[in-house]
């Protein structure tokens, strides 16, 4: 909630707090992923990008293969989120690009990545290739949404 509010070192404070609980190994995996992910985007979103890259790495790094796949669609979600909150046409650092082109692979080992050289990408066309990993498919004509 608070990084929905916008007070995003509030959230980071919060899901800190969580992660060091001394039974955190007996909680759910994909809580965990989840959780993580939101704070690394959190971590993101208050400019901590270092920080953010190490929390992202990590939900890539630890779950077991059963939930890894629901891990980087986690990390995935999140990275888009935090992307299309920034600045459309910054450009990201070379670290945000590489984890977003390791998210891309991870997801979708044949898919073509981007050439981009240091400093080419923006955060919009990283959103825009995580985005593409899973189109929304058009809605027929007459259906309406949310039903």
């Amino acid at each position: 909630m608070a990084s929905m509010d916008g007070d995003h070192r509030t959230a980071v404070w919060l899901l800190r707090r969580y992660f060091d609980h001394p039974d955190l190994d007996l909680h759910d995996a994909d809580l965990r992923a989840g959780l993580r992910s939101a704070m690394a985007g959190a971590l993101l979103l208050a400019g901590e990008e270092e920080a953010a890259l190490a929390e992202f790495r990590r939900v890539l790094s630890e779950e077991p293969p059963r939930r890894f796949r629901s891990a980087v669609l986690t990390a995935r979600n999140e990275l888009i989120d935090a992307l299309q909150r920034r600045q459309p046409d910054a450009l990201a650092s070379e670290a945000l690009s590489g984890l977003v082109k390791d998210v891309v692979a991870r997801l979708k080992p044949r898919k073509a990545l981007p050439r981009w050289g240091p400093g080419q990408a923006t955060n919009q066309a990283l959103c825009d290739l995580l985005r593409a990993l899973f189109p929304r498919k058009p809605r027929p004509s007459g259906e309406e949404g949310g039903k």
